[in-house]
């Protein structure tokens, strides 16, 4: 299906019980055979179809005996990465430690809402510490072994924030969100090694303190940035002026100064365009084509230009998870979307940025986490209804294949 897209490259996640599940009898996590074999069947069926995987290391299924909140998941990440390293790294180039950090701190240790359903104003941020630990320590591994041609990075991902008035005010909020969302990560990697100061000033003795040794491991421990965006939020002029005890566990402590007028209830003076802006299935999901570019240039621009994969974009269809495949193939909203988001990354790279590829979310229909199968953000439409799973290409995999299609061999474009 990718080779009949035109498409060279998935991402692809390995998972960390699977391939390391824990023995009650030694007391450790253990490489499990029948799941380095499953995988060496994977990427070899890849490789074989010329396509480039490329492959996290944890994308959210963390073994149940394990949690963010122990400094022991440091070295246990570590070891398992170190496993994947030796048993995957003749056919895995490109390499990436974790999917959507701020996701799996705040929703698991914050809000709750993802496992373990942990809530609290700043365990979050210990969850964030560990992760960041754990990231640094991966990097470290895989470069002291010196796999050939290879790069390895973490996927960020953020909704860019507008300021809602012109006051000042909004402008020192929306930077706060991206402190909070992308600076809690990217700065002690990225840039000076350390957590951004409005997150100090505003955690107190609560928030966690990166060592000079920890600052050294960090910094400069990525070869790539990978950027997931789908579009944009608003700042909300009463969260300027709230201080940690107005906040409770279960509050979105990471996005507290920012929403998405695309939900049900929320102010949309900020949206042009409603029928295709809030044209998703998702409520959280503004489709602000410029939020795509904004987020690539402060990137590149904050950050030292570092090489950017856009590692996700896309949307999900109103209505889409109950259509047949009939319906649902004339998916004219997602075609306008890779449209004018494409148009945006074009321009980010024009201006600078040092993009080297792009995925698209999702090459089908599938298991949207919280979600389950209600909402279809695939180019391809997967019958849920059939044992046999058929796969069907949508209008926008029609524009996917034709735009690749069209482009020299010069241009990178791939995805996932």
């Amino acid at each position: 299906m990718l080779k009949n897209y035109n498409m060279n490259a998935l991402r692809i996640s390995l998972s960390w019980p699977r391939l390391m599940p824990y023995n009650s009898t030694t007391g450790q996590h253990e490489p499990s055979q029948a799941g380095i074999d499953f995988y060496n069947n994977v990427l070899d069926s890849m490789i074989a179809r010329q396509i480039t995987p490329v492959v996290a290391l944890f994308h959210w299924d963390l073994p149940n005996d394990l949690s963010f909140l122990q400094d022991s998941v440091v070295d246990e990440f570590v070891k398992y990465a170190e496993m994947a390293f030796t048993n995957f790294g003749s056919k895995i180039k490109d390499w990436v430690t974790f999917n959507e950090p701020t996701s799996i701190c705040s929703l698991g240790y914050s809000i709750g809402a993802f496992a373990p359903g942990h809530q609290s104003t700043t365990d979050h941020l210990k969850c964030g510490k560990n992760l960041l630990l754990a990231h640094a320590g991966a990097v470290r591994s895989f470069r002291t072994a010196a796999i050939p041609d290879s790069q390895i990075g973490i996927v960020l991902d953020y909704k860019w924030t507008y300021p809602e008035t012109d006051d000042p005010k909004d402008d020192e909020m929306a930077q706060w969100d991206r402190d909070n969302v992308i600076g809690f990560w990217a700065d002690p990697i990225y840039g000076s090694g350390d957590f951004p100061q409005s997150l100090k000033t505003f955690y107190g003795n609560e928030m966690p303190v990166l060592s000079a040794a920890e600052q050294n491991l960090l910094r400069g421990s990525a070869d790539f940035y990978g950027a997931n965006t789908y579009g944009g939020k608003i700042t909300k002029s009463e969260a300027y002026s709230k201080t940690l005890s107005d906040y409770s566990g279960g509050s979105d402590m990471a996005e507290r100064y920012s929403f998405c007028p695309c939900n049900d209830g929320e102010n949309r003076d900020a949206v042009i365009n409603a029928t295709f802006e809030c044209g998703a299935a998702s409520g959280w999901l503004w489709a602000r084509a410029d939020s795509m570019f904004q987020y690539l240039n402060y990137t590149t621009t904050t950050y030292g230009n570092p090489k950017i994969y856009v590692t996700e974009f896309g949307g999900d269809v109103d209505g889409e998870g109950e259509m047949t495949f009939a319906e649902a193939k004339p998916d004219e909203w997602r075609v306008k979307y890779y449209q004018l988001y494409m148009m945006q990354i074009a321009k980010a790279k024009n201006t600078g940025s040092n993009i080297k590829g792009v995925f698209a979310w999702s090459l089908m229909d599938n298991f949207e986490w919280g979600d389950g199968l209600d909402f279809r953000f695939g180019i391809t439409y997967v019958d849920f209804n059939d044992a046999n799973l058929p796969r069907s290409a949508k209008d926008s995999a029609i524009w996917w294949t034709q735009l690749i299609g069209s482009m020299s061999s010069s241009e990178s474009v791939v995805v996932a």
